[in-house]
C-alpha cells in the first residue's frame, strides 16, 4: 500500500506541477507529498522531478513512467472497487481518447447512455485527433479511424466511416471543377492533418494517389467543414460530419466518378485489458449502436433518421 500511495502522490505532482497543490488535492500536508515522492525516487533510483522555488517539473525518467503509472493506479482502484461490491452490477472506470468531432456529434451521447444504463461506472474521456497508443498515454480505450497500430493491443471494430471530396459551389465556380484526381494538385486544399497531405482514390483504371497543397489544415473535421462551406477550398471531409452542408447544397461532390476508400472507425485496447467486463461491455455498446442500420449519419444520411441512442 505505501508503494501506491507514493505512486499517488507523484501523479498528482505531475499533475499540479506543486507539491502544496498535490496536497490539499490528497488531503495531506505538502511535507508528506514530498516524503512519499522522495520514497518513490529512493526506491527506483531516479529522479523524478526537476524542483524549483516556483514550480516543480516532470524530468525525461518522469515523463516517460507517468502514463504506466497512471494506468497501474487505474487498473489498482478497478480491482479493489470489484472486490468491494458484489458483482450485482457493472462497474470500474473507463479512460478514453476520443476524436473531436466525432464524439462531440455522436460518441458523447453514447458515452452518455452507457452511463446511465450503469450508473457504478464512471469514466474521463480525453477528446484527441491522430493515433495514440493506450498503453504508453495509459488510456484503457483508444477510439480512431487511423491504420496504425502498437504492439500489444487489440483493435476492436466499430464501424466503416466514409467520406467525400467536396467544395462550395462559389469555389468551384471560381477555380474550376476538377476532372481528374491529379488536377488537384493546382487547387486549394483542405486537409484533415492527422490524415496527412496524400489523398487516395480509385478510378476506372485502378488505385490513383495525389499530394495535395494545402491552403488550410486542421486536426479537426468542424473546422474543415466551415472552411470548405466558406469557399476556401477542397475538402476530403467525413459524410456525417459535412452531411447538412451537401443536403442544402452548400457544398456539392467533387470528382464523383473517383472512389474514395472508407476508413474504419476502431477501439484500441490494451491486450492485458481487453478482458475487463466493463470495456467489453462499451464496446459492445459502440459498435451496435454504430452500426450503419442505427447510425446512418455516419453514412451521411440525416441523422433524424437514426433511432435513440439510448
Amino acid at each position: 500500500m505505501d508503494a501506491m500511495t507514493n505512486l499517488k502522490a507523484f501523479v498528482a505532482t505531475a499533475r499540479t506541477g506543486s507539491f502544496s497543490r498535490a496536497a490539499r488535492e490528497l488531503g495531506v500536508a505538502p511535507s508528506v507529498v514530498t516524503k512519499r515522492v522522495g520514497q518513490l525516487e529512493h526506491e527506483i533510483r531516479r529522479s523524478l522531478f526537476v524542483r524549483s522555488t516556483r514550480r516543480v517539473e516532470l524530468t525525461d525518467a518522469g515523463r516517460r513512467f507517468l502514463p504506466r503509472v497512471r494506468a497501474l493506479i487505474s487498473d489498482f482502484e478497478d480491482t479493489f472497487a470489484t472486490m468491494r461490491r458484489p458483482r450485482k452490477h457493472l462497474e470500474g472506470h473507463i479512460r478514453i481518447k476520443s476524436p473531436t468531432t466525432l464524439t462531440v456529434t455522436r460518441l458523447g451521447g453514447l458515452f452518455g447512455g452507457f452511463q446511465s444504463a450503469h450508473p457504478l461506472v464512471s469514466m474521463e474521456v480525453v477528446l484527441i485527433d491522430g493515433p495514440v497508443n493506450p498503453i504508453e498515454e495509459g488510456y484503457d480505450v483508444a477510439i480512431g479511424a487511423f491504420a496504425p497500430t502498437f504492439p500489444d493491443v487489440v483493435d476492436v471494430p466499430l464501424c466503416p466511416l466514409r467520406r467525400v471530396v467536396c467544395a462550395a459551389p462559389a469555389y468551384l465556380n471560381r477555380r474550376g471543377h476538377p476532372k481528374h484526381p491529379r488536377n488537384l494538385v493546382t487547387q486549394d486544399c483542405l486537409v484533415f492533418t492527422p490524415s496527412g497531405t496524400v489523398w487516395d482514390f480509385t478510378g476506372p483504371q485502378g488505385p490513383i494517389s495525389v499530394e495535395v497543397r494545402p491552403r488550410f489544415a486542421s486536426n479537426d473535421g468542424q473546422l474543415l467543414v466551415a472552411a470548405a462551406v466558406e469557399g476556401n477550398g477542397i475538402g476530403l471531409l467525413s459524410r456525417y460530419a459535412c452531411a447538412a452542408p451537401l443536403r442544402d447544397g452548400r457544398l456539392v461532390p467533387v470528382l464523383p466518378d473517383y472512389a474514395v476508400p472508407d476508413m474504419l472507425i476502431k477501439a484500441v485496447v490494451p491486450e492485458a485489458k481487453i478482458d475487463q467486463p466493463v470495456l467489453r461491455a462499451l464496446l459492445a455498446w459502440l459498435a451496435e449502436r454504430l452500426a450503419p442500420a442505427t447510425a446512418p449519419e455516419l453514412d451521411g444520411e440525416p441523422a433524424s433518421t437514426c433511432p435513440p441512442a439510448g
